[in-house]
């Protein structure tokens, strides 16, 4: 017999739901480039192509499908890299505090707003019960999942240059900092911290 799942505490999952919030940045990048990539390769998905391409959009010369092959071929490296990528390195602390990362910090998912905002009802609060190991194993499963679509949307930009579509590349180019190059920074960041932490 299966074990009973555990609910969450409240106070987490008040947290849960805050994290709606910030995780919509993330989203507001990924929904559109899903839907831009299947309006691109319609034309090599003939089957398919009346229900991928309802707008009838004015497709580029360039085509899309090679394009799409090598993002996808350069993402996947990032999604085997070495233990030895996460480990963060002294002169990192500085930069992505003039980055402006710590101030990302308090709009990000678990951020220092959402805590604070918690902690007003449930006073003891805390995202990983000051657990060291826990911290830093979340932040590199964090880097894991957003490193990969940072390039994924980094090759779009680099596309809808190519083939002249400025303005979404405009927009690509910015969710994609706000909902991926940014959270990379935080856990890296953060792992930075708790290093120093560690050491002090």
């Amino acid at each position: 017999m299966a074990a009973a799942k555990i609910p969450k505490p409240p106070a987490a999952r008040l947290a849960d739901r805050l994290n709606y919030l910030p995780a919509a940045v993330f989203f507001s990048w990924l929904s559109p480039i899903v839907y831009l990539w299947l309006q691109l390769l319609a034309p090599a998905l003939p089957p398919l192509a009346p229900a991928l391409q309802p707008l009838g959009w004015a497709l580029p010369a360039s085509p899309a499908a090679p394009w799409f092959n090598l993002a996808i071929g350069v993402t996947a490296v990032f999604t085997v890299l070495p233990r030895a990528w996460y480990r963060t390195r002294r002169f990192e602390h500085p930069i992505y505090r003039w980055l402006g990362v710590r101030h990302f910090r308090k709009l990000a998912t678990n951020g220092d707003t959402i805590v604070r905002f918690v902690r007003r009802r449930y006073p003891n609060y805390t995202v990983h019960r000051r657990d060291f190991a826990q911290a830093l194993a979340a932040t590199m499963v964090a880097e894991k999942v957003h490193l990969p679509f940072f390039i994924f949307g980094a090759a779009t930009s680099l596309y809808l240059v190519r083939i002249g579509w400025f303005g979404l590349a405009a927009w690509s180019i910015i969710t994609n900092i706000a909902g991926n190059l940014y959270p990379v920074l935080l856990q890296r960041y953060t792992r930075a911290r708790l290093a120093r932490l560690s050491i002090a």
